[in-house]
């Protein structure tokens, strides 16, 4: 008979030898054992599929590695193990592919790779949360050409990160750059800021602008030449007015070129007038206000005020010759004198009717009592300060007429000498007495 003693243990895995023992018995206590070998080799590879592949956002978003996405591993003789062995590097943005390989062993020497794909495409734009408002009607810095100012920024977010911000400027004011702008001189006239998020795949949002507005509300500087004073006859005799010289301002603004500025004069007061340019107005006599005005090209405008003071210093000119008021006149001229006493001389001035001035009114007695020489003296003054020379009329009342006997007898009488006469009564008479 045959019967099964015993067998090797089981080797740990499907690859090694059993042995079995039977023995053969003949019954009469003679026996002999033979032996069967049963070999295991296990040659066949376990299966299992690539895991699927995974698409994400952005490198944060890529899973730790896990042997459970491979989830139909088998083998012919049992279930296999899976590792994870390695990963492909990350690319250097967020958009690119990992490649994960996981090992398929069956424990017997037969192993197989399935490989995972994760796939990184950022396709979404970064976002504006806070575009800053504009920034309007600011004034120019005190005496400069320019507002100085510190643009505020935008904040972007991005589902993965935001690379880099990038500004342009452009309008009144230009300059481009990357992260923060800081201290900025902004020109007069409207300058847009465009602010660019981009991330690491290349995604951009300029969505976020702004402008800036500065206009120039300084005034223009003005510097007035000094006042000055002037006399009529300074640029000759005889009228009431005299060229001035009176120069020009100084003038500058912190925008417009000096050239660019432009420049008016108006007079007030005794001279009147208004213009552009040198003053080539002749001034009268009295006080003018020259007021100057300057304005730059953006209509802000400054003034100051320049006195001239012409004064005067003309005489009044006597224009009646002397000696043609003049008389002599016999004493009995009742009419003639009162004419002579009626008269009296003119005089002219460059810029007002005069003022006569009787100074003297003196009579000498001649040598007769009718007899006599009056002597009258004037001057004229114009009310400012200037007095001609004087004027001097001589009336000279004479007796030149002999008185006139009236009753005189004849020169010569012949008479009897018993018829003398007696004397006649003589009377006589005069012009003057």
């Amino acid at each position: 008979t045959v019967t099964f003693i015993s067998q090797t243990a089981d080797p740990a895995v499907n690859d090694g030898t059993i042995t079995r023992t039977y023995r053969v018995d003949d019954g009469n206590g003679n026996t002999i054992d033979v032996f069967q070998d049963i070999v295991i080799d296990d040659t066949q590879d376990p299966t299992a599929s690539n895991p699927a592949d995974i698409n994400v956002q952005c490198l944060a978003d890529v899973p730790a590695a896990d042997p459970a996405v491979v989830t139909d591993e088998a083998d012919n003789c049992g279930t296999p193990t899976v590792t994870f062995i390695s990963q492909t590097a990350d690319p250097a943005v967020n958009d690119g592919t990992i490649t994960r390989t996981y090992r398929v062993d069956d424990g017997n020497g037969n192993t197989i790779d399935v490989f995972q794909d994760i796939v990184i495409d950022d396709t979404q734009d970064p976002t504006v949360t806070s575009c800053p408002p504009d920034v309007l009607s600011q004034n120019t810095d005190s005496g400069k050409c320019y507002f100085t100012f510190d643009p505020n920024e935008p904040v972007f977010t991005d589902n993965c990160s935001v690379a880099s911000i990038t500004w342009e400027m452009t309008g009144a004011t230009i300059g481009s750059g990357v992260g923060s702008i800081g201290s900025t001189q902004f020109y007069p006239g409207v300058t847009t800021i465009t602010f660019t998020a981009t991330d690491a795949a290349n995604n951009i949002n300029n969505s976020c602008s702004y402008i800036v507005e500065v206009s120039d509300q300084n005034s223009p500087n003005i510097v007035c030449p000094g006042n000055l004073t002037a006399h009529t006859s300074n640029d000759g005799i005889g009228n009431c007015t005299t060229t001035v010289a009176v120069g020009t301002p100084t003038v500058s603004d912190n925008c417009t070129p000096v050239e660019s500025l432009e420049v008016t004069w108006s007079l007030s007061g005794a001279t009147t007038g208004s213009g552009t340019g040198p003053i080539n107005t002749a001034f009268n006599a009295g006080l003018t206000n020259v007021t100057w005005t300057v304005i730059d090209v953006s209509g802000n405008f400054g003034g100051c005020i320049q006195r001239v003071t012409v004064n005067d210093d003309e005489a009044p000119v006597i224009s009646t010759a002397a000696g043609t008021l003049d008389h002599t006149l016999e004493c009995s001229d009742a009419t003639g004198l009162s004419a002579a006493l009626l008269e009296v001389p003119s005089a002219t001035d460059n810029c007002v009717t005069v003022n006569i001035n009787l100074i003297s009114d003196d009579t000498v007695n001649g040598s007769c009592t009718n007899a006599y020489v009056r002597t009258r003296t004037w001057n004229f003054d114009d009310g400012n300060g200037n007095t001609s020379g004087n004027y001097t009329q001589t009336i000279t009342v004479i007796d030149s007429t002999d008185p006139v006997f009236a009753g005189l007898p004849a020169a010569t009488a012949t008479v009897e000498c018993d018829a003398i006469p007696a004397p006649p009564t003589v009377t006589a008479s005069d012009n003057c007495d």
